[in-house]
């Protein structure tokens, strides 16, 4: 076969592996958005906003193209975007493709030759269509692939600059080949402002541009990787962070001290960036000094993509309702790009978590625009530590709750101080065992579950599905109840890929050592290096596998060679025709079995989830309400409701983990579609900047007794005013009781219709209660979660989404009203045991819940067998069951028990067992079944679950003493269920049931 078929042949499949990944990506892709970022992103190209930091302005243009599939539509937008990333990860996959077959070319045939025969180009082809293949169906590449987020773009960068290394590498030789390396410099650019994942590909393609382009050595190759590195350094710094950093700085500096008007400053520093830039290039043009001359126009072009961050602060300045970080000036755009929010994680040196603050260091100024100029409002704030820095520190933070996980990670006794091979074992252990090489055997050997892994290593596990090699850590599989066994994410691959991919590698290094180290740094700095320099703490808010796709694809080209590997040992003792052949067939078996097993729990096909339950949330609310939220999935599925698909824009969403921060506060002083402004008494001179960060409680009293109580309204007053300055640090301000009390006006409560009819004797004159002890102040998101209480007056409904922390109730649950997924604040007192409205706060408003429920609330099309629950949505879903045995409790309080049956049936229908099996938290349900009189219903699920816990505890106690110990609590409350399960038997007469309960407990 000529070169010119072969291409031809090459460039078919690649569109083959195109067609199939956009396809199977379409068929299992979500029918709207998604949890997580994926609210934000979808809401934001809608209308072209402003997403969290740094920004993602190209995203986010380029996927704007995307809603013209939606035809005008608002719920077609999502659709159009999980569509944009189902395309982007198929197109990655056939790039991943090509590389490959180049890549085998290289092993199989040398530059000069005109031909392929036969047996090398079914080898080739097949290694580049089980590359593809391999590539297509990765677990974390197919759940990124099936929702509108970043990283499938991100994926679709990386591999066409990979790609385009090859491309170069194949026409080095030739006149103008650099013309690749400039598209990869304008790609890398582009891509910058989608995901920074593409700029970790810079050692690996520096390193092929040495080996085609010099006699390659030792020395020459270690000096290349260090440049590699510091090329990495130099784009990343002075190239992202600097531009917009510099121009910053003579904003300030043209702004504040020559007087002249906002963005003079920006304008200058950008002209004269250009015009060094283009000087430059002129003179190393004229100069004939080519290796600058080309650096040079590579940076231009660097820059030509990264210039989309200008669109953040045009779209910024429209007041877009979605502005995070509010960057309308390039000031504070310089913050929004370093991410300064979030803060900084250390690197080579830093302390552990027992380190004891010695001093606090005020760093650089923060700035703030007003008319008169940049204003200075706080500053970046540092802590200095008693005792000696360590290297390399990984056991750092200080957050709530860590210090117990770092103990659980590394066998430490509670308050014991870690040492030095404690740092090392924490990385291997976890950072590089459980948050890396875990990820990689998810994808090439199998994967247990979908719940998130923590150090009890009870969940998320990798497994193979070879029963002897999984049974010392997870037990033995025969043995496993049918509902672990059968869990729809758990997956096994037998290693199949793995050992394919490790073939490909070792016959990859054999026969071709420097493309094979090319493909290792490839691996290495999109896997570990992302590991090392990112220092995961010992949890993250959920798994973050999906950030190492391009090294999961650097490990697929390699599956990919795996049938060279395979070609190699076959065709001396076979016709090479048919060992070519053999080897495909054979490597085909990896990503057939990948397909097959994954597809189930990647199907999100008919799935509404995410957009339902926020509607749910928005129609918990009366109309014109504020809902105070708090994470990601409280608050971006709402943005996404509201922004796209109009529903109950009314509802005016706060989220309190954003509340803290002054531009988010402002912008809540504007009306959001029909939603009014948030009535506020705190002027943006009171919270501006670091000011009121943190309100300590101080008593003092001079000003008030501390156990004396004082209305809402004068305790704003006085931590506005200049009384609430601590004398000793005039920076700082306190209050000086936890005591309040809040009038009512009772006229307006009851207008609202928000008590029921059997409560509106028991409306209180006023609120009374106390901040929570635990508190030794309060943040400026918990000043203002009181100030905008006060300040509302009864005048709109305040409520607080269920998943709210209850330390952000600010003590106030007993007079939470229960509406739906929201509680209501009303001046009803919760009469009920205090325990008991711990543990489930808020009275229920009958009426008012069972229209939400029953007739308002939409439930994802989780009826639907074929529609898979994960792990967020299970958990969700067993909250929801729970609202409606509480609403189920209260019909029956009310003599309603044919209702209160219809509720508990209905939420059966909606939300059955295949959606989230019944387990110990169905608890509720049973009881609300009882309760109702239909003790049957009851005795099913009891069943159902009796078996389910036999089964479970039967499998607990075979496995090793040392892993039972990760399933402590489910022994715990698989026997309280028996113990709770028999005692309702027994008191709603249901004897032979108890009998039968107590025998499958004796037989465990």
């Amino acid at each position: 076969m000529n070169l010119q078929q072969f291409k031809r042949y090459n460039n078919l499949l690649g569109l083959l592996i195109l067609l199939i990944g956009t396809g199977v990506y379409t068929l299992t892709m979500e029918s709207t958005a998604s949890l997580w970022d994926c609210g934000e992103f979808v809401a934001s190209v809608y209308k072209q906003q402003v997403v969290h930091p740094p920004g993602a302005p190209m995203f986010l243009m380029l996927a704007r193209v995307f809603n013209i599939f939606a035809m005008g539509d608002p719920e077609l937008v999502s659709l159009s975007l999980n569509f944009m990333s189902a395309f982007c990860s198929g197109a990655a996959a056939m790039f991943l493709f090509w590389i490959t077959t180049h890549l085998a070319r290289r092993i199989l045939t040398e530059r000069s030759d005109d031909s392929i025969n036969t047996p090398n180009t079914i080898a080739i082809l097949g290694a580049g269509l089980v590359a593809g293949l391999t590539g297509i169906f990765l677990d974390s590449v197919w759940f990124s692939a099936t929702e509108a987020e970043v990283y499938s773009m991100s994926l679709l960068f990386t591999a066409m600059v990979v790609w385009l290394m090859m491309k170069w590498d194949e026409h080095a030789d030739e006149p103008y080949a650099d013309k690749y390396l400039l598209l990869l410099c304008f790609l890398m650019g582009t891509s910058i402002f989608v995901h920074w994942l593409n700029l970790l590909t810079i050692p690996a393609l520096t390193l092929l541009y040495y080996f085609r382009r010099y006699t390659p050595s030792m020395r020459g190759t270690v000096i290349a990787f260090v440049s590699s590195i510091f090329i990495l350094g130099f784009i990343y710094v002075p190239i992202i962070l600097w531009p917009v950093g510099i121009a910053a700085k003579f904003e300030l500096l043209f702004v504040n001290s020559f007087g002249l008007p906002f963005g003079s400053g920006a304008i200058f520093s950008t002209l004269l960036g250009i015009g060094a830039l283009v000087g430059g290039i002129y003179y190393t043009y004229q100069k004939n000094k080519v290796v600058l001359h080309n650096a040079l126009v590579g940076i231009m072009f660097i820059l030509i993509g990264y210039s989309s961050i200008v669109t953040t602060i045009i779209r910024s300045n429209t007041n877009t309702n979605i502005n995070m970080n509010s960057p309308t000036d390039v000031v504070s755009l310089s913050s929004y790009l370093k991410r300064e929010q979030y803060g900084s994680r250390p690197f080579l040196f830093g302390y552990d978590y027992t380190a004891e603050v010695d001093d606090i260091i005020e760093g650089a100024p923060k700035y703030q625009r007003t008319e008169k100029g940049y204003e200075v409002v706080g500053k970046q704030i540092d802590y200095a530590y008693a005792g000696e820095q360590r290297f390399f520190p990984r056991l750092y933070s200080q957050e709530p709750g860590h210090q117990q996980l770092y103990e659980a990670w590394l066998d430490l006794n509670a308050g014991e101080s870690p040492s030095g091979m404690d740092n090392w074992k924490f990385f291997f252990k976890y950072q590089i065992g459980h948050m890396y090489l875990r990820y990689l055997l998810w994808n090439f050997a199998g994967r247990q579950n979908d719940e998130q892994g923590m150090a009890d290593l009870r969940d998320g596990n990798w497994i193979s599905g070879i029963n002897f090699l999984d049974a010392f850590r997870l037990g033995d599989s025969s043995k496993m109840p049918d509902h672990i066994k059968n869990d729809p994410s758990r997956n096994s691959y037998y290693f199949i890929p793995f050992i394919l991919g490790l073939l490909g590698m070792v016959f990859h290094f054999s026969t071709k050592r420097r493309y094979a180290l090319v493909v290792l740094l490839l691996f290495f700095f999109c896997g570990v290096a992302m590991i090392i320099q990112g220092n995961s703490p010992p949890i993250e808010p959920r798994e973050r596998d999906y950030i190492f796709v391009g090294s999961f694809y650097a490990f697929a080209i390699w599956v990919g060679l795996g049938v060279i590997a395979l070609f190699d040992m076959f065709k001396t003792k076979l016709s090479p025709t048919v060992g070519a052949s053999l080897a495909l067939c054979l490597s085909l078996i990896a990503p057939i079995l990948m397909a097959s097993q994954g597809w189930d729990e990647h199907d999100r096909h008919n799935r509404f989830g995410a957009r339902d339950f926020a509607s749910n949330y928005l129609n918990s609310c009366a109309p014109n309400a504020i809902i105070f939220t708090q994470g990601d999935n409280d608050t971006y599925p709402l943005w996404y409701a509201q922004e796209v698909e109009n529903i109950r824009r009314d509802v005016r969403v706060v989220n309190l983990s954003l509340l803290g921060v002054d531009w988010y506060i402002n912008q809540l002083r504007r009306k959001v579609n029909d939603a009014a402004p948030v009535p506020m008494t705190m002027t943006p001179a009171n919270i501006r900047g670091s000011s009121r960060d943190m309100v300590y409680y101080r008593a003092n009293p001079s000003v008030i007794a501390p156990e004396q109580a004082v209305e809402l309204s004068d305790l704003m007053k006085f931590i506005a005013s200049d009384r609430s300055i601590m004398p000793e640090r005039t920076d700082l301000n306190y209050f000086p009781t936890r005591n309040l009390t809040m009038k009512v006006d009772k006229q307006k409560v009851l207008s609202s219709n928000a008590i029921a009819p059997e409560n509106q004797a028991k409306i209180a004159d006023q609120l009374a209660w106390s901040l929570p002890e635990g508190k030794s102040g309060l943040l400026k998101n918990d000043l203002m979660v009181l100030d905008i209480i006060n300040a509302n007056n009864w005048q709109r409904p305040i409520y607080f989404a269920i998943s709210v922390n209850n330390s952000s109730y600010m003590g106030l649950q007993k007079y939470f009203q229960l509406e739906g997924l929201a509680y209501r604040l009303v001046p009803v007192l919760d009469s009920r045991d205090p325990q008991e409205s711990r543990q489930m706060p808020g009275v229920i408003n009958a009426d008012i819940m069972y229209d939400n429920l029953m007739n308002k609330f939409k439930f994802g099309n989780f009826s639907d067998p074929k529609v898979h629950a994960d792990a967020d949505y299970r958990r969700m879903i067993y909250n929801f069951r729970g609202n409606f045995a509480r609403l189920a409790d209260a019909m029956t309080e009310r003599g309603e028990k044919e209702k209160a049956i219809a509720v508990l049936d209905y939420s059966e229908k909606m939300m059955p067992d295949h959606s989230a099996i019944h387990n110990i938290y169905s608890y509720t349900t049973i009881n609300a079944y009882y309760q109702a009189g239909a003790p049957d219903k009851a005795r099913k699920i009891i069943e159902t679950v009796a078996k389910r816990t036999t089964a479970e505890l039967k499998y607990f106690n075979s496995l090793p003493r040392w892993r039972q110990a990760s399933y402590s609590d489910d022994v715990r409350m698989d026997e309280y269920f028996f113990q709770t399960a028999i005692r309702m038997a027994r008191e709603y007469k249901q004897d032979d049931l108890a009998k039968q309960l107590e025998d499958m407990q004796k037989e465990i």
